[in-house]
Parts: C-alpha cells; structure tokens; sequence
C-alpha cells in the first residue's frame, strides 16, 4: 500500500476526514493531466547505454537474423541488463532482466519492484530476487516500457516499438 501512495503520490487519508479529502483527490485527478497525475513523483528516466541492434554488421552480412535483442541502461550508478526474446511457440515475449552496481551486492538488490508498463497502465508486475533478476512473459505490445523501484525512487526504461519481435512470431 505504501508503494502504491508513493509511486503515485497519493495521500493519506485519516478516517474522520476522508469524503472531504476523497472529494479534493478526485478533483485533482480529474483537473490535470493523467500522464502527470499517475507518474511517480520521484520517477528518473534511465539512459541506453547498449543495444544489440546498433551493433555493425560483420563484413559480407546485409542484415541481423538475430530474434533477440539485449539492451542495458544506466540509471545513476546502477546498470539495468535485458534480455528480449519473442517465444514463437507461445506467441509471447520474455523479458529477462537483472539490477546490477552502486553497492547492490548479494541480497540488497533483492524485491525490488519491477512494472511492465503500457501506456499509463500496468500490464505486469514482478520483484527481483536476491541477484537483482526478473522476469516477465507478456503479450506482444506496441511500445511497452518497464519502471522499477531502485533504493533512490523509481526509473523508467522505454523499451521501444516491438515491431522487429512481430517478424519472428506467427500471424
């Protein structure tokens, strides 16, 4: 519940004034933007420091036949390592992930929320676990992006439009 007030900036609200307080929340929310009401106050973007497809090609290829794609950012001293597979059997993707760096050791990186995002809704959640991995299998979408609760607030990875996932599942 605490996650949920802070990743929204929501309040709390006492027992004894809580239609008055409901009623002002509900205005604010109604009043303003929806992108800005529902983005985490304390949300950093996290910057790509790596991406497989950027790689040059080896002399003689004209293109990459690679079906998956790893991706890694940087937010403050941390690394945040993905893996992107599209599973042509299931028709899904996997996202493999790991919070690495800035004193995260064994066991201090571990529960960290992870949120698959599209839009402005939440697709899928997941916790890392002592490594800083995670996992999430979803439906193809057409630009998703993850936010994930490092020790100092939230950061926010745009995965990008999954256009080049579509190729290797079936119609």
């Amino acid at each position: 519940m605490l996650e949920l007030i802070e990743r929204y900036g929501l309040r709390q609200m006492s027992r004894e004034t809580l239609l008055p307080q409901v009623w002002a929340t509900l205005q604010e929310f109604v009043a303003g933007s929806p992108i800005t009401k529902l983005a985490p106050r304390s949300m950093e973007d996290a910057q790509l420091i790596f991406d497989s497809f950027r790689l040059p090609f080896l002399a003689g290829v004209r293109s990459s036949h690679e079906s998956r794609r790893q991706l890694a950012y940087r937010h403050n001293n941390k690394i945040v390592d993905l893996l992107i597979t599209p599973e042509v059997e299931s028709s899904r993707v996997v996202l493999v992930g790991q919070v690495t760096g800035g004193g995260m050791g064994v066991g201090k990186n571990n529960r960290l929320a992870v949120l698959l995002i599209d839009g402005t809704k939440t697709v899928a959640r997941t916790t890392t676990n002592q490594f800083g991995e995670f996992l999430l299998e979803f439906e193809i979408m057409e630009d998703p992006g993850l936010q994930i609760r490092v020790r100092e607030g939230w950061t926010a990875i745009l995965l990008g439009k999954m256009d080049w996932a579509k190729k290797w599942l079936p119609d």
